[in-house]
This record gives C-alpha cells, structure tokens and sequence, in this order.
C-alpha cells in the first residue's frame, strides 16, 4: 500500500495493535506487583494470537510477541509455557532482517535463567 503517512501504519492491523497494548500490559505488571497476574492473563491472548501467525509478512511481529508472551510467563513463574514460547518462534530468525526480535529472545533466554537458577 502507499498512500500519506508513514508505511508502518499500514501493516496496524487489529491483530497487531492488540498485541502492542498487550505488551504494555506485560510492563505494567512489573510496576504494579498487586494486578501483576490479572495483567499478564490479559496480554497472553493477544500475544499468543499473534506469535501464532505463519504469514511471512508478520514474521518479524510474531517472533517479537513471542519473545513478549514467553516474558509475560516467566513472569508468572510459568518456565515450561516459556520455554515452549521462546523455542518454537527461534526457527523465525535466519527469515528476518531486523535485529530487534533477537535482542528480546535474548532478553527472555536471561530471564529464565534467573527463574531457573
């Protein structure tokens, strides 16, 4: 598509402006330890939905909400839902350029460590 705006506003589909606010969700729940476990039931949906995606023009979203959705469960003290997040969504990255969905796999292989010990 093209058109006036920016170019990323046409891939903002409801799938993927969900997924965005769930991550916010995940952050929010470090800051507020009260309503840590109803936040974080509130991002897993949407950020499984779209880690879930096989469509190769979302891959780049869908190993980043992955690498999101198994932060969200270490969290949760869930390692084995984790674990199962961050290794299915690894064989995504010889496909994407970008070197940000990596970083975050990397931020949540050191967070399972720390759960794990």
């Amino acid at each position: 598509m093209t058109g006036p705006g920016p170019r990323w506003a046409y891939s903002a589909s409801p799938t993927e402006l969900d997924a965005v606010a769930s991550r916010s969700l995940v952050v929010l729940a470090r800051h507020v330890p009260a309503r840590q476990g109803w936040l974080l039931t509130e991002a897993e949906g949407p950020l499984c939905v779209r880690s879930l995606e096989d469509d190769i023009v979302v891959q780049r979203s869908a190993l980043l909400h992955s690498a999101w959705l198994a932060l969200a469960d270490t969290r949760r003290s869930q390692v084995q839902e984790a674990i199962t997040c961050d290794n299915h969504p690894l064989d995504r990255l010889p496909t994407i350029a970008s070197s940000l969905p990596p970083a975050c796999c990397h931020g949540c292989t050191k967070a399972l460590r720390r759960l794990v010990g």
